[in-house]
This record gives structure tokens, sequence and C-alpha cells, in this order.
């Protein structure tokens, strides 16, 4: 009686222990289905180099008048933490599109898509991406580094295979907004074209 008594525990132990293990993994199934992909940032952080373009590399900044060739192994760079929609930039780009049919036309769908897609980088945005080490506030910049300057990505459009962006680069009081296009091919993202709108 007593040696089937304590099978019987043995069995109900080991049940139980079973079931906590199953539990548990059905647990960690469910949180990786509900984690969510940001999209955007994942945009932004996949083509960063190929929109930003790392010329800043041998200049040391975005904006210089230098021509002079200088490596620099890590480069401090500000970067607004989230996209913008300015109106008055929006304007400029819909003179653009007027004077360039021919993009007008190669990003109809994109430039028709009604909304911007506002983007807010969070904590999984890599801190570094190439030499472009990033903060977004003034008391986090590493001032051991050499100061690229800002990056701000305004009136952000992604629609399939193509985007648009504009693209604000600036060191103290200088700066330039370029617009910029991205064709997707074979699964890897181009830069189409890029032109300056604006300087300052």
């Amino acid at each position: 009686m007593i040696k089937n008594m304590r099978k019987k525990c043995i069995y109900l132990a080991n049940f139980c222990c079973l079931l906590l293990v199953i539990s548990c993994k059905k647990e960690v199934i469910v949180e990786q289905q509900n984690v969510k992909v940001n999209y955007g940032q994942k945009f932004i952080e996949d083509n960063f180099l190929k929109i930003v373009d790392t010329i800043a590399y041998s200049r040391g900044a975005f904006i210089t008048t230098s021509s002079d060739s200088i490596s620099y192994p890590r480069l401090s760079v500000k970067l607004f933490q989230k996209t913008k929609y300015l109106k008055g930039l929006e304007e400029s780009t819909t003179a653009y599109f007027k004077e360039n049919k021919d993009l007008g036309i190669v990003f109809k769908d994109v430039i028709n898509k009604k909304s911007y897609s506002i983007v807010t980088l969070d904590s999984n945005f890599p801190k570094s991406i190439g030499k472009y080490y990033f903060f977004f506030n003034e008391n986090e910049q590493d001032k051991t580094m050499k100061y690229a300057g800002r990056i701000d990505i305004e009136n952000f459009k992604i629609y399939k295979n193509k985007a648009v962006l504009l693209l604000s680069k600036s060191v103290g009081h200088y700066g330039t907004t370029e617009i910029v296009f991205l064709l997707k091919e074979n699964g890897i993202w181009k830069i189409y074209k890029r032109e300056v709108l604006a300087e300052s």
C-alpha cells in the first residue's frame, strides 16, 4: 500500500512538472508572437548609411567648406528621435514634382499616399551605425568624438517598393535639406535619386 502511494506521488509530481514546462513554453511563444516590429524604424536602421551617405567620414561634418580628407574613426551625430511632418516642406516638394514630372510618374503611388509615416525611434534603435554614434539629448553626447552634426528625417512616405523623404543635415546655423528617393529592387533598397531642395 505504501509503495503504491509513493508511486502515485512520484507520478503526480512528474506530471505537475511536465505541465509547468509546457505552460512556460507556451508563455514564451505567446510573448514572442506579441513582439511588435517597428517597420519604419527598421527601414531607417537598415538604410541609414544610404540615406545620409558617408561623406562626413572623411570631412568630419555633414556641412563643411573644407575639402581636406581626414579619416575619423568615430563621429558623434545628433539624431532627432521622431520623423516630422512639415507643411512648409510639403509645398516645396509639390513645386519640385511640378518641375520634375518624370520623377512624379515613377513615384506616383507613394506621392499620392495621403498619410505620412511618423516614426519614433525606440530603445531598440542601435547606438551606432557605421562610424556614426548617435545621441538624442545634449546630455548624452560623447564630447570626446568629433561632432558631425544633426540629422532630421521629415515628410517620410513609404509605399510597397518606393519611399520618399526629406533629409535635413545641419551643423550650427548651417544646413541643407535634400529630397531622397529610394526604390526597392530584388529585396534591397537603393537610392534612386537625391537632390538639394534648400540651403542655409
